[in-house]
């Protein structure tokens, strides 16, 4: 599975960093002190597939960085895939200046922006900030299929649109970025619930770049666009809850979209939307798994999650 060059460029939007090879280093402990809650090391659904080895590094080049930790001992044969996991999966990359290979291919050494102390600051806030929204959300308390209503609404509700900001870390703690950043954000407040998701990008009517998600509710793969719902009535309805392909190009996204390594994603189609009435969905409740939508026309639909 390797990819070339210019796909992790293309990866960086999503982290805002880049990756590079440097010198050797020597296993180190942690500098960190333990968080309030620790990250689940999560990455995009569309790399399921990944060799378990390559996961094995990233999880424990992952749990080094949220740690502090420099030099960490692991196979690089596959460090394309680990880097592809690290960039558009782990939030704390944004902490991290480079993940440099050591010349004698026996692990790899971690830079940082910052010096110690500041990084396990930072790590803290974050994962703080982190378990605030999932207590918000209900993780633990309630079904997977609520929990994924609750983070959409929280996130369309606790964001604001701003194209400087590019990378999910941000995004969480000061809750505004562009469109990779608040769908990174969704997607990520998923996973740690244990719910998976998928990064997808298309192009809007002007042909740039709009990033939204992809993942399951019930046994059915849907597209939510949060990052478009947060400028409709404030983010209160749920217009852009699982939608198909079809919606999303009626919404004014052209046709066609890939995943973050360019490849192409199946599409989302089906006779009829079950969903479909949530378009016009000015705001909703929420009694148990009981969804009632609150239509622009005066009517009521009512789901059950």
């Amino acid at each position: 599975m390797k990819k070339t060059i210019s796909v992790l460029l293309a990866l960086v939007l999503t982290v805002g960093l880049f990756s590079a090879c440097s010198k050797d280093g020597k296993e180190e402990t942690t500098t960190a002190a333990p968080a309030a809650y620790t990250l689940a090391y999560t990455y995009d659904s569309h790399y399921a597939q990944t060799d378990p080895s390559a996961v094995r590094a990233y999880e424990k080049i992952a749990k080094a960085i949220a740690e502090g930790g420099v030099a960490v001992r692991v196979n690089t044969d596959m460090m394309d895939d680990v880097n592809r996991l690290l960039y558009t999966g782990f939030p704390l990359m944004a902490l991290v200046d480079t993940v440099s290979v050591n010349s004698d291919n026996s692990g790899v050494t971690i830079k940082y922006k910052n010096d110690a102390d500041t990084h396990r600051q930072l790590v803290g806030a974050f994962s703080q900030k982190v378990n605030t929204i999932l207590k918000a959300c209900g993780k633990g308390t309630v079904s997977n299929h609520v929990y994924l209503l609750n983070v959409y609404h929280y996130v369309a509700t606790h964001t604001t649109y701003d194209d400087s900001v590019t990378d999910t870390y941000t995004a969480i703690l000061q809750g505004k970025g562009m469109s990779a950043a608040i769908s990174g954000m969704f997607e990520f407040l998923l996973q740690q619930g244990g719910v998976d998701a998928g990064h997808i990008v298309g192009k809007d009517a002007a042909g740039n770049p709009w990033y939204f998600t992809r993942c399951t509710l019930g046994d059915t793969v849907y597209n939510f666009d949060v990052a478009t719902e947060l400028s409709v009535r404030k983010g209160e309805g749920l217009t852009c809850f699982a939608m198909t392909d079809k919606e999303l190009q009626t919404g004014g996204l052209q046709k066609g979209f890939t995943y973050s390594d360019n490849e192409k994603a199946p599409a989302v189609k089906m006779k009829k939307n079950p969903y479909a009435a949530l378009r016009s969905c000015a705001y909703f409740t929420l009694e148990g798994n009981t969804l009632t939508a609150a239509l622009y026309n005066g009517k009521t639909a009512t789901f059950t999650l």
